[in-house]
């Protein structure tokens, strides 16, 4: 989660944005996230479809992983992890009182703000995220979903990457380029696959309809070999710290999973140091 985080955090600002932000500009028109999603989903199915990822990360950090089970605990929420502290018999209350608290601590932190309680877009955008992240989840992890895969099985046409998941922009970008080189086979048509080319469609949906299409291509050479990196570095540490700002900042964070929160927290230190040394080395440059 820690070193997967760290580099998705540089990556994405060496990138120029996430990988959400990367499809959204995609569809207005920039030719420069077009080679960004290329070398993410490219790396992406390096560590998702070889061993790469083992070799390189994996076999290091099996030895210092967490084992949550070994102290009677169910899972690595922090419900789970309370119930472990406080010696709960019901951990599912703990994770109830935890998400309230984390929920309702959130709501009036956010809303504590005037500027933003002024800005309807920004409130509706909020909810509709919020909603369609939960609905993400009943629709692969709850009883619809648990039926469609118990039928699937029985079909032997299991989806190679079903399972439960909500919004995520990294793996999924290597899943695409798996649906398009398996002849649009449907069994390789997940919600993820979904969830990627319904955002470069929205947006240019949007884009066509309020005429702000930028086509936009690197300014210099190091321009593009930035980006080339952003691309590569997002899709390794997205799929090592096992999502991206969307996939473990609002789908993961909404489970309320420790792994999560250290991935968001790597993901800011990453992106603010990279940030800071970008603007240490345009001071210079202009001294």
């Amino acid at each position: 989660h820690l070193v997967g985080g760290l580099m998705f955090g540089v990556g994405m600002t060496l990138g120029s944005g996430c990988g959400n932000k990367t499809l959204v500009r995609i569809g207005e028109g920039n030719l420069k996230s077009a080679l960004v999603l290329l070398c993410m989903a490219l790396s992406a199915s390096v560590m998702l479809f070889t061993s790469f990822d083992h070799v390189v990360f994996l076999q290091w950090m099996a030895p210092v992983a967490v084992d949550f089970s070994a102290f009677g605990g169910t899972g690595q929420d922090i419900g789970s992890t309370l119930g472990i502290a406080f010696r709960l018999e019901e951990p599912g209350t703990a994770g109830l009182i935890a998400a309230l608290v984390c929920g309702l601590g959130l709501l009036g932190w956010v809303l504590n703000s005037r500027d933003f309680r002024g800005q309807t877009d920004l409130l509706v955008a909020g909810l509709i995220i919020g909603l369609v992240v939960v609905i993400g989840w009943y629709i692969t992890a709850g009883a619809t979903g648990q039926n469609l895969l118990d039928e699937l099985d029985f079909l032997d046409e299991r989806p190679y990457a079903a399972g439960a998941q909500s919004f995520s922009f990294v793996a999924p970008t290597a899943h695409t380029a798996q649906y398009i080189y398996q002849g649009f086979a449907p069994v390789y048509l997940t919600f993820g696959v979904v969830s990627v080319l319904g955002v470069v469609i929205g947006s240019f949906i949007y884009t066509v309809t309020f005429r702000k299409i930028r086509i936009e291509w690197f300014h210099t050479r190091d321009d593009f070999f930035r980006h080339l990196a952003g691309g590569v570095l997002m899709g390794v540490g997205g799929v090592l710290g096992m999502g991206c700002t969307i996939g473990q900042g609002i789908s993961g964070v909404s489970t309320l999973a420790l792994g999560s929160i250290l991935t968001v927290l790597a993901i800011i230190g990453g992106s603010a140091a990279t940030m800071k040394y970008q603007y240490y080395r345009m001071m210079r440059e202009i001294d």
